[in-house]
């Protein structure tokens, strides 16, 4: 039997001891551990209509969300016992906004406006911060792994032109950090 966990963390350090490292999860894994944001409105979708003549803006859309694991570790139980898996964090690793353009207050308010989300430009795992513990029951194998959440993006400029959102220059691409993220495999 296989069984993934997936918690969202807190910035709260923990107090545990270290594991060795073994590969378990990849950066390409497609398994979405938390659930996408969902728009609370359309936006300036081109094509759509609009009121303020020569207003700009921005039309962004979430493309998808990826688990971008930072570390991982692997233990067996072969005891009788309980056994947690757990890690403490050796190196200091943080995610920002990456863009195909600058990062602008606009862009940042229509991605707010658009999914009522807010976006710290960075996010951090501390150095000497615990992952874990989870409990390995006996017999049982488990890979745990961190790292980040990130939200893709496109976001294409629009203006106003005589009642209708019109595109107006390159389609940008661009990742968010949305947070720290856990996940536990257990065999």
């Amino acid at each position: 039997m296989h069984k993934k966990i997936a918690a969202i963390l807190a910035p709260i350090a923990l107090a545990a001891s270290g594991l060795a490292s073994a590969p378990a999860f990849a950066a390409s894994d497609t398994w979405t551990p938390v659930p996408m944001l969902q728009a609370v409105e359309t936006g300036p979708q081109p094509g759509t209509a609009c009121t303020r003549n020569r207003e700009r803006r921005q039309f962004v859309t979430l493309t998808g969300s990826h688990f971008d694991v930072e570390g991982q570790v692997s233990t067996s139980n072969d005891t009788d016992g309980v056994v947690p898996i757990q890690q403490i964090i050796k190196e200091s690793k943080s995610r920002k906004w990456t863009w195909s353009a600058t990062v602008n207050a606009k862009l940042i308010d229509e991605i707010y406006r658009k999914y009522h989300w807010e976006y710290n430009r960075e996010i951090f795992w501390s150095m000497g911060q615990t992952v874990g513990p989870y409990d390995l029951n006996p017999g049982e194998t488990g890979t745990l792994a961190w790292g980040f959440i990130m939200d893709d993006y496109t976001s294409q400029p629009v203006i106003c032109s005589t009642g209708t959102w019109k595109a107006r220059g390159a389609l940008r691409f661009g990742s968010a950090p949305r947070e720290r993220h856990v996940e536990i495999a257990i065999n």
